[in-house]
């Protein structure tokens, strides 16, 4: 996925990365507080 946001008034263009996770119902809070811990680099 590539996004185009405009920064400054110049349209400029980045790399994006999406996760996606089906599971079950009754799972979202669990997944959530996993990911949370999880490092990001920005």
């Amino acid at each position: 996925m590539t996004l185009q946001p405009k920064y400054k008034g110049k349209i400029v263009e980045e790399p994006e990365t999406v996760l996606i996770i089906k599971t079950q119902s009754g799972y979202r809070d669990e997944i959530e507080q996993v990911i949370g811990k999880l490092p990001i680099q920005i």
